[in-house]
């Protein structure tokens, strides 16, 4: 018999999408369709009555590490974000950490922020991709220079800041410059990740990545976004065409790769901004996809249809009973046995994310490559 997904006394990580709000349109978020806000989504964060049903006193004791980042908006929009990290920090939470785009917010606030996160653990990292010529090209609407005086503001103020730099075809020249400005600015550590985005549906359901590996940017200065040129800069991408000619298609991959779930093995949930409680980040993310032929969302419907909209949901239940669902503790981890057209199917994004032989997140080891800046030396990310 397959071991429990989690057990709720073994909770030691909550990754939250506190909020779908965001100041950006980058291309490949999931809150974004042809240059617009998905229009399934209702601008929303997570009501604060459940946010503290969630993280009981008892709760906030067991829990290390609370992390603010998510599939759909920046947590630095959110009305009560500060209120939150403060109620966090009061209940004993050791590590309380978020992500941004850092264009959010005045230098005010940032000096608030720093005065919260005042721990040893506590950080925040900054999603720049690029230099003043090129990050906006993917993150569409940000202000480098509002950036730089928010992050200088934040770590001048005392606070702990990592760097996270996202690689394309048009910033990884700047790679070197960036983590050099990083170094002076006081960043303590600055992270290079390799997407594997640009890997989509079309392409799995046509068994190879071919070469659509650009995205066009819709918007007021329309252009397009490219994989990068240089290889070594491509992650797993470039492997997806070695699992396909080794199985035969990418669904005999999925069919046969064993899972080894990386929220499970990091004792984690993951909890979005209307209260729903997941086992990981990747399985909510497509809740909330514009895109009808997204095999992910077909088979996340007919979980909902089997087990009634709803049973993941902090409006209807206490987090006990969710985690003590049978989906969480038995089906689930059942379903990571079968193939995907089981009565009780392997789903798509467990095999995709967290299958042996790829890696598809850009925090996976493979694909990221983390310095710390105080010591000059490649080291692993926490």
């Amino acid at each position: 018999m397959p071991q429990p997904f989690i057990s709720l006394e073994k909770i030691k990580y909550v990754q939250i999408d506190f909020t779908n709000k965001c100041n950006l349109l980058c291309p490949q978020c999931a809150r974004v369709v042809n240059g617009q806000i998905n229009p399934r989504l209702n601008l929303t964060e997570l009501n604060w009555e459940l946010f503290k049903k969630l993280f009981t006193k008892k709760f906030m004791h067991q829990v290390e590490h609370v992390y603010f980042n998510g599939n759909y908006g920046d947590p630095v929009a959110a009305k009560n974000i500060l209120p939150a990290l403060q109620y966090l920090k009061k209940g004993s939470v050791r590590k309380c950490q978020l992500s941004t785009n850092g264009s959010l917010r005045d230098v005010h606030w940032w000096r608030d922020l720093a005065e919260i996160l005042d721990g040893k653990m506590d950080e925040v990292v900054f999603s720049i991709d690029g230099l003043e010529d090129t990050n906006h090209l993917y993150l569409v609407n940000s202000q480098f220079s509002k950036i730089m005086k928010n992050a200088k503001t934040y770590i001048e103020s005392g606070g702990r800041a990592r760097w996270d730099y996202l690689v394309f075809e048009h910033n990884y020249h700047q790679v070197e410059e960036a983590r050099n400005l990083a170094k002076k600015m006081g960043f303590r550590s600055f992270q290079v990740k390799k997407t594997t985005r640009f890997i989509n549906s079309n392409h799995l359901r046509a068994q190879r990545p071919g070469s659509h590996t650009t995205v066009f940017v819709r918007g007021q200065n329309s252009h397009k976004i490219s994989s990068p040129s240089n290889k070594s800069q491509s992650g797993e991408a470039g492997k997806f065409n070695q699992l396909v000619a080794k199985y035969g298609t990418w669904k005999n991959y999925l069919n046969q790769t064993p899972i080894h779930c990386k929220f499970k093995s990091w004792d984690g949930i993951y909890v979005d901004f209307d209260g729903d409680v997941w086992p990981c980040g990747w399985l909510a993310s497509t809740k909330y996809s514009h895109n009808p032929k997204n095999d992910q969302i077909a088979q996340l419907q007919k979980v909902f249809v089997n087990y009634n909209e709803g049973f993941l949901n902090l409006k209807n239940f206490k987090l006990k009973e969710i985690i003590n669902h049978p989906w969480f503790q038995k089906d689930l981890p059942k379903s990571w046995e079968s193939s995907l057209n089981s009565p009780n199917p392997k789903l798509l994004t467990c095999g995709r994310t967290c299958g042996s032989e790829f890696e598809y997140s850009s925090s996976a080891e493979v694909n990221k490559t983390s310095y710390r800046l105080d010591k000059e030396a490649a080291v692993e990310s926490v």
